[in-house]
C-alpha cells in the first residue's frame, strides 16, 4: 500500500470515529504536518530518552487505572527515568478519573 491509499483508509475510519479523528486531526496540528500517515511517521522521530535527561522542574507523571492511549507501563517507566524531583499520581475510577482524558469519560457509575 503506498501513503495515499493508507490516507484514504484512515480518513474513513476519522468520519467514523471522534477518538481517531480527534488524534489524527490533533497530530497534524501538532506535528505541521498535512496527512495522517505523516502523523504516524513522525512519532517515529519522537523519543523521550532524548530530552528525559534534561528535565529538571519537579514533574507529575499522571495514569489512570483504565487509561487506552498510553496506561500501564508507559507511565511508570517513563517515571522511573526521570532523574528531577518527581511525584506518580494514579486515578482510580472514582468519579470517572481513571480514564485517558476525565473531561470526556462516560460516567458509569455513580
Amino acid at each position: 500500500m503506498n501513503n495515499y491509499t493508507i490516507n484514504e483508509v484512515l480518513y474513513v475510519i476519522m468520519n467514523k470515529s471522534t477518538s481517531m479523528d480527534w488524534e489524527m486531526t490533533q497530530g497534524m496540528y501538532v506535528f505541521d504536518v498535512t496527512d495522517p500517515v505523516d502523523v504516524m511517521l513522525a512519532y517515529e522521530d519522537y523519543t523521550p530518552a532524548d530530552v528525559i535527561d534534561k528535565i529538571k522542574a519537579t514533574t507529575i507523571v499522571a495514569d489512570g487505572v483504565i487509561d487506552s492511549k498510553v496506561g500501564g507501563t508507559q507511565p511508570r517507566i517513563f517515571y522511573d527515568h526521570l532523574t528531577s524531583p518527581k511525584e506518580f499520581m494514579l486515578f482510580n475510577n472514582e468519579y470517572c478519573a481513571g480514564d485517558h482524558c476525565q473531561i470526556g469519560a462516560r460516567i458509569t457509575e455513580r
